[in-house]
């Protein structure tokens, strides 16, 4: 269980006796912090940083909001009933009107080419820009309300990684205060394919676009799927496609 975990999270590790050691996600020092099988609760013996397996998660992926890890600690058999059983309130979204732009033909050529899309199948998603670095901004929806993003998922022009505040090199974080939604829901909802792709990802979502597909991904990949979207699924043709491991695999089932 907390081995699949590990892997999930893109950790390496090996056993030394009774426990596991990878590189500290706090201070990176290599194979010096140590994780209890049983309990997934972590200690490292360089720096001092310690945590339970949803620490664990805070610390590696800064910009995953608290429903996204309930419900990877939940798809991993790691969700204890008396911790963080509720998602805490989310914090408000911190982007404004003002951090928001319409994209240029330049900036869109660019990420294009850097993530090998086409404009027509990016144009689908309805990205902007941010007004003082030099981001794509991808909204996310809920179902209910196709008037206001929920959330926001930040990729460089360039297509490479972003360095966080922590120093933390992430390719994709969202937006502080998203919450996770459906990418291309206004396209999926106005256009009422009678067939839908939903894919692991933003990128695959595209790729099926670009081959004549309707598609759409969640904004928190495959650890992140709410019963509130089945409606936009209802009576549809669902291909239901993830990444070929054992996160992917659990993910399609649940979705499924």
């Amino acid at each position: 269980m907390i081995n699949d975990f590990l892997s999930y999270l893109g950790l390496t590790f090996k056993q030394e006796g009774s426990q596991l050691v990878i590189d500290c996600p706090q201070c990176g020092k290599e194979k010096h912090c140590h994780i209890a099988p049983e309990t997934g609760l972590w200690h490292c013996k360089v720096c001092s940083a310690s945590g339970n397996p949803w620490r664990l998660v805070e610390t590696i992926m800064p910009n995953l909001d608290s429903k996204g890890i309930y419900q990877m600690l939940k798809e991993h058999g790691l969700h204890k009933d008396n911790q963080n059983s509720t998602p805490p309130k989310q914090p408000n979204l911190k982007l404004t009107k003002n951090d928001i732009r319409s994209m240029t033909d330049a900036e869109i050529a660019s990420v294009c080419s850097a993530k090998q899309i086409s404009r027509e199948a990016l144009l689908k998603f309805a990205p902007y820009a941010h007004s003082r670095e030099p981001l794509m901004l991808i909204p996310a929806f809920e179902p209910g309300n196709l008037s206001k993003a929920c959330g926001w998922l930040r990729c460089r022009f360039d297509g490479t990684p972003i360095i966080l505040g922590n120093g933390t090199s992430v390719k994709y974080p969202i937006v502080s205060g998203s919450v996770h939604g459906l990418f291309g829901l206004k396209t999926l909802m106005d256009e009422q394919p009678e067939t839908i792709v939903f894919a692991e990802a933003w990128r695959d979502a595209l790729a099926a676009i670009s081959l004549g597909y309707a598609a759409t991904a969640s904004s928190g990949g495959a650890s992140t799927w709410y019963d509130a979207w089945l409606p936009v699924f209802k009576d549809k043709n669902v291909y239901i496609i993830m990444d070929r491991d054992a996160a992917g695999v659990r993910a399609a089932t649940r979705a499924a």
